[in-house]
Formats: C-alpha cells, sequence, structure tokens
C-alpha cells in the first residue's frame, strides 16, 4: 500500500470519520480528503502527527512494504541513558579516590611488622578500590573517541595526583599536600569533566522537537520536471516519496541505500545531486539543504 492508502486503511480500522481525522490532526477535512486520493502529500510536520494520531512509525507510512498489521512496527518508548546518574557516580569514585589518597599519605604509627601490614592493608584496599571504580566507570562513554579521551586524561591525572602524594609522603609536608590534592580533584571535577570529558553535573537544554522531524525533508526531484515529495534519512538508506501518479513506481518510492550511494554533492539553487555506484544521479532541491547534509553525515 502506498501512502494515501494507509490512511485510509488506518483511519476505518480505528473507526473515524475524515471529520474526526481532520479535527485530531488540526487540519481542513479537504485536506484529508486530498491526502487519501493521493492528490497531495503530507508535508514533514503532518506525517509525524498522522503517524502519532495512528500509533505507528513515519516509516510505516512511507515504506511501501509494510502491507499489513503485523507489519506495522508500533511506537515504543525508548529507554534513555541516564548520562547525568553515570556521571556524578564517576565524580563520587573521583572524590572517594582523593579521599583515600589523602589518608593514605598520612603515616599511623605502626611500632612493628604486623601493625604495619595492617596499616598498609587499612590505606591500599580502600586506594584500589576506589581507583577501579574510576576505571570501570569508563564504561559509561559510548562514542569510542570521547572514550580514548577520557582514558588519557584520567591516566594523566592520576599520574599528577600520584607524584603529589609521593611527595607528601615522603616529604611529610602533609599541610601544602593536602590543599593541593583537594584543588587538583575541584579542577578535575568542576572544569575538565565537563567541558573535555563529556560529564555534565547538570541537564542541558536541548531541542524538544521531536527528533524524528529531522529526518524528513521537503524536497523536490528535478527529473523531467519538478517532482514534490519528501525524503526520508534512515539508518540504512535514503527514501524519496511521492503520490504523483504520472511517474514511475520506482520514482515514486526511490531508494537510495547507503551503501549504493557514491557520493552527495552540493549544486547550484539548493540543490544536491545523489550519485549511486551503478551511475544513476538524482537531483533534489532542498530548501535546509546545510542540515540535511549534516544529517546524512551522522546517519551515514
Amino acid at each position: 500500500m502506498n501512502l494515501s492508502q494507509k490512511i485510509v486503511t488506518l483511519r476505518k480500522e480505528r473507526g473515524m470519520s475524515q471529520e474526526d481525522l481532520a479535527e485530531k490532526l488540526n487540519v481542513s477535512r479537504q485536506t484529508i480528503s486530498r491526502w487519501e486520493n493521493g492528490t497531495v502529500v503530507p508535508d514533514a510536520y503532518n506525517i509525524l502527527e498522522i503517524s502519532k494520531a495512528f500509533g505507528v512509525t513515519s516509516d510505516y507510512l512511507l515504506n511501501d512494504d509494510y502491507t499489513g498489521d503485523d507489519d506495522i512496527p508500533q511506537i515504543k518508548e525508548v529507554k534513555k541513558d541516564n548520562h547525568i546518574l553515570h556521571s556524578n557516580l564517576t565524580k563520587i569514585a573521583i572524590i572517594a579516590q582523593v579521599s583515600f589518597l589523602n589518608a593514605a599519605m598520612k603515616p599511623y604509627g605502626a611500632t612493628n611488622n604486623k601493625e604495619l601490614i595492617l596499616e598498609l592493608i587499612i590505606k591500599l584496599v580502600p586506594l584500589l578500590l576506589a581507583s577501579a571504580w574510576m576505571v570501570y566507570n569508563w564504561r559509561y562513554e559510548k562514542n569510542p573517541k570521547q572514550y580514548k579521551q577520557n582514558v588519557l586524561i584520567e591516566l594523566t591525572y592520576c599520574s599528577v595526583q600520584s607524584t603529589v602524594f609521593l611527595f607528601g609522603y615522603f616529604s611529610k609536608m602533609y599541610y601544602i599536600v593536602t590543599p593541593l590534592l583537594i584543588v587538583l580533584a575541584l579542577i578535575y571535577l568542576l572544569f575538565i569533566n565537563p567541558k573535555y570529558m563529556n560529564r555534565p553535573f547538570i541537564k542541558e537544554k536541548t531541542d524538544t522537537a521531536p527528533h524524528d522531524r529531522k529526518t524528513i525533508f521537503n524536497v523536490s526531484l528535478c527529473k523531467n520536471g519538478i517532482l514534490g515529495g519528501l525524503l526520508y534519512i534512515n539508518d540504512t538508506e535514503l527514501l524519496y516519496c511521492t503520490n504523483k501518479l504520472t511517474v514511475s513506481e520506482k520514482i515514486r518510492r526511490l531508494h537510495m541505500p547507503y551503501s549504493q550511494i557514491g557520493r552527495i554533492e552540493k549544486a547550484t539553487f539548493h540543490t544536491v545531486i545523489v550519485s549511486l555506484k551503478n551511475g544513476e544521479q538524482y537531483r533534489f532541491l532542498v530548501f535546509s539543504r546545510k542540515k540535511f547534509l549534516e544529517k546524512v553525515d551522522e546517519k551515514k
């Protein structure tokens, strides 16, 4: 089924009239009628509103491969990674490590070997556990490039702290070294972690617009005239959709897998040329060209 047929089918399955759907989407009944007749294609915003109204994804609406109820991918809430919680747990480990490091620096006054061994256990075990916790927290960073940077920065920080610790241990200048350890830890926590290690204390403000809206673009295909339609960016391909009956079925649902795309380049007048490896080229007029190219780069 194409897009117009799916709108009709989904509306009837849910016992809705054209007026009911129009009221739900805040459009006119005539607009619903034109969508269902295939004379007009819903824009990117309305595609998203239709998907929410019917409880299906925009993939289902735009992809003709789904032909029945069993194929409909229902909208599911994706459990997001609690980045702020992980970030703050990492900071607790850092605070614990510098606290145990400071405690290990000062002698407890052992008078024999047994007491000395006990002192070393009391000092080193908590310190090693806190250090192991810091290493364990590296797993929270999913970006490979950021992960490598975090490891390098953390090892550098620990090396500096160890140097200061050894200086304090042998010089016994605790009144200087203890504040220095604290200052280094504060700089690391309050400045280096959020700025260079992707570990913010609080949630940053983000765009509240639906994410899917950024993957659908109103475009025109420049081929035997100007064909208005939608260009959808998903994880595996670019999909161009139009309900114009004057073009072939291939063009009405033009699938361009990333594996078959040779290059995507800018052209004149806000156009983009998609060149496939088989030699085919498609020129699209995209008014939000910069955002489109950025989104394609993210997906590829």
